[in-house]
């Protein structure tokens, strides 16, 4: 019978710190490409109130900007709570030290 080594026991942990990492990435990259899809709505929305010889700016504008910034919101703040169940399972397993 042979002693598995430090590696192949390491092993499983970076695979899951690894998988949680890509996540987290995931989750941040859409979160940024969220904001900067509304950041360029709402830049969009202002020039178009400024400029009324183009026409007023509809609620259905407003209302997509709005809505996109609460979908980023919403996944910041999933991000933010599939972490912390993470970090505890990773100082319960001693990953972390």
């Amino acid at each position: 019978m042979t002693t598995p080594s430090a590696a192949d026991r390491g092993a499983p942990g970076l695979a899951a710190a690894h998988y949680v990492w890509s996540q987290r990435k995931a989750a941040l990259d859409a979160y940024a490409q969220t904001q900067v899809s509304y950041r360029q709505l709402v830049l969009r929305a202002f020039a178009l109130v400024a400029d009324y010889s183009a026409g007023k700016v509809g609620y259905q504008q407003i209302l997509l900007a709005d809505s996109q910034f609460h979908q980023a919101r919403i996944a910041w703040l999933q991000d933010v709570a599939q972490r912390r169940p993470d970090t505890v399972a990773r100082e319960e397993s001693g990953i972390a030290r």
